[in-house]
């Protein structure tokens, strides 16, 4: 399968809230646009959609504390590339001008729950 497949079963996955798949999906799609297809281009779309999967991961309940952060660390770091890619201007597309939207928000979403998930106030803690 060629990395935009697996990108599709990704997205197909996670809205069917099967996180496992969703994830394995994305991961294969990274490592084959890195490994061969697309060197030379990034295409972010399966970084993002992964770091969506990671932060839906992060808010199960029955996730320890450490293994939350962790999560919710990868997703950020996740969103910060997907961002860095956009504002490079390499990448065009429907995919640019939705993400770009919602980005910042994704991005203050998991800041606000690594600060919440120590017991920290959101309004009062800031990340650079």
């Amino acid at each position: 399968l060629d990395s935009f497949t697996l990108i599709e079963i990704g997205k197909a996955a996670l809205r069917n809230g099967e996180l496992q798949i969703a994830e394995q999906s994305f991961g294969k799609a990274i490592r084959k646009e890195k490994l061969g297809e697309h060197r030379t281009k990034q295409n972010p779309e399966a970084y993002y959609y992964l770091a969506d999967v990671l932060e839906k991961k992060a808010g199960k309940d029955e996730v320890e504390l450490g293994q939350k952060q962790r999560l919710l660390l990868q997703a950020a770091s996740l969103y910060n590339f997907v961002d860095n890619c956009l504002k490079s201007g390499s990448v065009v597309g429907d995919f640019v001008e939705k993400t770009s939207r919602s980005l910042p928000s994704k991005l203050k979403d998991v800041e606000d729950s690594l600060v919440l998930n120590i017991g920290g106030n959101p309004a009062r803690c800031h990340f650079n």
